[in-house]
């Protein structure tokens, strides 16, 4: 009888240890499952963000590139323009004026307003965004700024130069629009310095400037430029290092994977 009851108890015992591993089985299962959806959901999250993020990053390069070419147009070529008129007019009015020396005059002008406008043939606006030679664009930029004559800007290649992932050099070329539109506007800075220093293994820009400065903390807030360079480094796997203070402002961008695949 009692080895009976011993039966039975141990079937009893054994029959809720097998009901909770079961149990836990179970849970563990729905776990994983309810784990697993939440990491795709986040993945697909994140990989909206990156493609919101690449869409807007587009678009203002756009916005810039039209703001510069409609100043380029107004402010350089257009003055050429109105000066080869004002020549052929004069040219036309005063036959007795006429001479090779005005024509070759009227001639060099036309030149360089036709020289003007093959540079903005070249901008990322007209050419394609997603074509865009990153050197190309930045050596037309470094050019632009220079042309304002209160900011001298210099461009340094070091290595080999390799292909870009095409996603990777927009938010790359974003990033350094952003530092170059804070300069001229506000760091009141004489130089402004960009490497792109190509490796083996990764990719670093620098950028330079020796103005005024700013506080770290103070330009930390939602919306800043400083805020969106982190954001769009951080998108892109990118370390991203900031510094500012009374010699200037300094930032390094490491990306690691950059060639195209």
């Amino acid at each position: 009888m009692q080895q009976e009851e011993e039966i039975v108890f141990a079937l009893i015992i054994g029959t809720f240890l097998f009901l909770f591993l079961c149990i836990c089985l179970l849970l563990f299962f729905i776990l994983f499952k309810n784990s697993k959806k939440r990491h795709i959901q986040e993945k697909k999250s994140l990989e909206l963000t990156y493609q919101n993020e690449l869409a807007n990053a587009t678009i203002e390069i756009q916005e810039n590139t039209l703001q510069q070419i409609s100043r380029e147009l107004h402010d350089n070529i257009g003055q050429l323009l109105t000066v080869a008129k004002i020549h052929m007019n004069t040219i036309t009015k005063y036959p007795e004026k006429r001479t090779d020396e005005k024509l070759k005059e009227t001639n060099s002008v036309l030149e360089m307003a036709i020289s003007e406008l093959k540079t903005l043939s070249k901008t990322p606006i007209t050419s394609g965004i997603k074509q865009f030679s990153l050197l190309n664009t930045l050596s037309i930029e470094v050019e632009r700024i220079n042309k304002l004559e209160s900011t001298h800007a210099s461009l340094m290649i070091k290595g080999e130069i390799k292909p870009f992932n095409v996603d990777i050099k927009i938010i790359v070329y974003r990033i350094i629009q952003e530092f170059i539109c804070n300069t001229i506007k506000h760091a009141s800075a004489s130089k402004l310095n960009i490497v792109l220093n190509y490796n083996n293994d990764n990719f670093v820009l620098e950028i330079a400037d020796n103005g005024k400065g700013f506080n770290m903390l103070d330009k930390l807030k939602s919306g800043s430029g400083v805020s969106n360079i982190n954001n769009r480094a951080a998108l892109i796997g990118a370390e991203c290092i900031f510094d500012s203070g009374e010699g200037g402002t300094r930032l390094k961008i490491t990306i690691n994977n950059y060639t195209q695949t």
